[in-house]
């Protein structure tokens, strides 16, 4: 999530450099990556943040692991204004004239808008739930379509693929963040501020 939309200054900073390890919703591969790195270095800091998992949280990690309450990160991103926000401010800075940008930025939130309501309606049709529940699985069923769909509608290639969905963290407003949000960026603080630089 974005530290700087709180205007958090420790977690920007804990973010600025971090070591990052994919290991998917895998809490066991913690033990084949995490663990190894510990051999090398024995006061190694590290953080786990899972999406919503299907299983308990094994309790042997060694190290802080979190889960999302919701059913992945996604779904903290996925808000009507942060999409039309998205829509906005991807307007070309070349559009003629500032006029010409105002109208060009307005047919985009409203194909936006169109777009919203045409997947919405249709997960709602094929009994995937809605954009709007936690439970929803949103980088697949919702946002993956719509921004297919956004773009078509301009005739335009897709230029927001599921890998750069992370850019829409910078576009939520503060007060449509989680208090949760909060509560994960402190744990990377904390895991942060325990870190011992290698000399």
């Amino acid at each position: 999530m974005n530290a700087e939309n709180l205007e958090y200054q420790k977690a920007i900073d804990a973010l600025a450099m971090p070591f990052v390890h994919y290991i998917g919703n895998q809490p066991n591969e913690i033990k084949k990556h995490f663990y190894g790195l510990r051999e090398a270095k024995q006061d190694l800091q590290g953080i786990a943040i899972f999406d919503k998992l299907t299983q308990e949280l094994p309790t042997d990690l060694d190290v802080p692991a979190l889960e999302w309450k919701r059913r992945e990160i996604e779904n903290y991103l996925c808000y009507p204004e942060v999409l039309e926000a998205y829509a906005a401010a991807t307007t070309p800075p070349e559009t003629a004239g500032p006029l010409f940008s105002m109208t060009e930025s307005g047919r985009r939130i409203e194909t936006m808008r169109e777009s919203i309501q045409e997947v919405a309606q249709a997960m709602e049709t094929l009994g995937k739930g809605s954009p709007w529940d936690p439970t929803t699985k949103v980088s697949d069923d919702f946002l993956t379509p719509l921004f297919e769909k956004y773009f078509k509608k301009l005739g335009l290639p897709n230029l927001m693929a599921k890998k750069n969905f992370h850019e829409l963290a910078r576009l939520v407003p503060k007060t449509k963040m989680d208090a949760e949000i909060k509560t994960k960026l402190d744990a990377i603080v904390e895991a942060h501020e325990n870190a011992t630089p290698r000399n």
